[in-house]
């Protein structure tokens, strides 16, 4: 559609006869502002331009930068940085190499750079271009930017390079990490700053597996809940690969073996012998669970919170065998709790944004943990939050939240799984994602792969 602006105002009309009128008033418009219009919508403009390639940058501290350049043990002929940002890696380097080749999408980033004859600028996506290149030494803090966060055209580029990266969901730093190994030479060197969650998430799996299988790493460096980046709530890893012969890596000084995967169908495993189950999810757990019950009403269950090793009580509007009770039978059995939800059925409705529907208003937000397992007499409950020590419980089976349930399936009991537990805590944090003060996230696959 055309449209007809007014060079005075700025304003803008549908059709020519308005702006005709406009301009013919008695009180003709002035061109106070206009000016300054314009230029604030061109700044807009520009800014719109620049934020979408800063959003994911986060800028290598020069200490950490130090650090990652004094991997670089030998001279290198050839050096790449895929995503050179505002250079704080290739300053590090100054000295190192003979030539380097850095890209960024952000122009004004790659102006900023030294003015040198061995820096090669190259003004693009470095996820597009081909593998033509090999280099000797590459450095790299990747664009920290998670799978949802990214375009469909992105992810597909991602998933395009390897089938090790089209299923799931890849974060970009994974990719970046990905092609920089096609561009490593039979000799270099790659050293990389990124998150740490490829070393836990189920979704990097098949990466972590691509890593051992080539014996590609030499070191890593994880910094665990230790925050590398002021003002950036993300946790890091330092990581070097190469492609030089090793049966060993190091992480955080230890040595770890590069196992032979075919022996471990031999090793007796935790996840053998148990069900792991994840607790109830009310989603809105101030309404459902209390301290004491209301009036001892019959719907009232107890339920343990795991986190806090506390009995508390639950209502559960279900029958024995998990199905929802009608509102009618549920309200004349429960007349007090009935009109307590009632009061809250506001805040119930509120649960998933109020864009689900559940089988009942007064149905719990999910159905899982629904049901008490029966094959066992103990079980064993660990937060998905613990310390070091990796602290579990053993009590009978019973609704649960906030932690895991551990049911044995097999002859091993639940002291032996608690003694397990306990005997690999060294592996368990090793493996687990690290947050503030110390704390470890446990996750299923690590408990399940625990040797027994």
């Amino acid at each position: 559609m055309v449209e007809h602006v007014c060079e005075k105002c700025e304003k803008v009309f549908k059709q020519k006869s308005q702006l005709d009128a406009h301009k013919n008033r008695k009180n003709p418009c002035k061109k106070d502002g206009a000016i300054e219009k314009i230029v604030e919508k061109k700044v807009e403009e520009q800014i719109a331009k620049i934020l979408p390639a800063m959003k994911f940058d986060v800028f290598t501290p020069t200490e950490i930068s130090i650090k990652m350049a004094s991997y670089f043990t030998r001279p290198i002929q050839r050096l790449l940085e895929p995503s050179v940002g505002t250079g704080n890696l290739l300053n590090a380097m100054d000295g190192k190499y003979e030539i380097a080749h850095v890209y960024d999408i952000n122009e004004n980033y790659l102006s900023s750079l030294p003015l040198r004859p061995n820096i090669v600028r190259h003004h693009m996506n470095f996820m597009e271009i081909g593998v033509d290149e090999t280099y000797d030494g590459i450095i790299l803090n990747p664009p920290y930017q998670r799978f949802q966060d990214m375009d469909v055209q992105m992810r597909k580029t991602v998933q395009d390079l390897s089938p090790i990266l089209a299923s799931g969901n890849t974060d970009l730093y994974i990719g970046f990490l990905y092609k920089c190994i096609q561009h490593l030479s039979p000799s270099g060197t790659l050293v990389a700053i990124v998150p740490n969650s490829w070393l836990y998430n189920a979704s990097s799996a098949p990466f972590r597996a691509y890593l051992h299988s080539n014996r590609l790493i030499r070191e890593i460096h994880d910094y665990g809940s230790e925050k590398v980046f002021k003002g950036v709530n993300v946790y890091c890893c330092i990581l070097v690969l190469d492609r030089a012969e090793k049966t060993e890596y190091s992480q955080n000084g230890v040595s770890v073996p590069y196992t032979v995967k075919s022996n471990s169908d031999t090793q007796r495993t935790l996840g053998q012998h148990v069900k792991m189950r994840n607790g109830v999810a009310t989603l809105c757990d101030a309404v459902f669970i209390r301290d004491t019950p209301i009036d001892n009403e019959p719907c009232w269950k107890p339920i343990y919170k795991v986190s806090k090793d506390q009995e508390r009580h639950i209502i559960y509007p279900y029958d024995g065998d998990g199905r929802i009770l009608s509102e009618d039978v549920f309200r004349e059995a429960n007349p007090r709790t009935y009109e307590f939800l009632v009061g809250k059925k506001e805040d119930l409705a509120k649960r998933d944004k109020g864009n689900k529907t559940y089988e009942a208003w007064y149905a719990w937000g999910r159905r899982q943990g629904l049901m008490t397992p029966t094959t066992c007499d103990s079980c064993v409950y660990i937060s998905t939050m613990v310390s070091a020590e990796c602290p579990t419980t053993v009590k009978r089976p019973m609704l649960f939240y906030s932690g895991l349930q551990i049911v044995p399936t097999t002859s091993l009991s639940a002291s032996e799984v608690q003694e397990c537990i306990a005997k690999n805590k060294d592996e368990i944090s090793r493996n687990s994602s690290k947050r503030g003060s110390g704390w470890l996230n446990i996750s299923t696959r690590v408990l399940a792969a625990l040797p027994v």
